[in-house]
């Protein structure tokens, strides 16, 4: 099941908290254009190209998903005279199912009903609780 934008925003994170997790690409769209739009491009094109064309029209692609100012910011910043294919990493399903663990673990869930929640392995939680034993949430 793919990863939906909502799936990312109902975990309540800041806007900060959800820039210094994300994969570099995606935090650097983040700066550019909002955290919005940097995940709807992730929960849109992760793990394929998203293409930036010269000519951006509203009813096509990126601006379909993201709006044409953001859009343009993005083709100006990334793009050439000829376009850009931006290889977008397919991230963003681990990413909610990581954030969800540290919520549930940091409300003080077992690792078990954790691992049972996100469907991950209770070892794979067990890491997750040690490396952000402290983190801001």
């Amino acid at each position: 099941m793919k990863t939906k934008p909502d799936d990312i925003f109902s975990l309540g994170l800041s806007d900060a908290t959800l820039i210094r997790h994300l994969p570099q690409l995606l935090a650097d769209i983040a700066r550019l254009v909002g955290v919005e739009a940097a995940v709807k491009i992730g929960c849109q094109w992760g793990g394929g190209e998203l293409y930036l064309p010269v000519t951006l029209t509203e009813d096509k692609g990126v601006v379909e998903v993201i709006g044409l100012e953001a859009a343009t910011k993005l083709a100006t910043h990334y793009g050439q005279s000829w376009g850009v294919k931006l290889q977008i990493p397919s991230t963003m399903g681990r990413f909610h199912r990581r954030m969800t663990a540290i919520k549930l673990l940091k409300s003080g869930c077992s690792l078990r009903e954790v691992a049972l929640t996100v469907g991950m392995g209770r070892s794979s939680v067990q890491v997750l609780r040690r490396d952000f034993q402290n983190f801001p949430l």
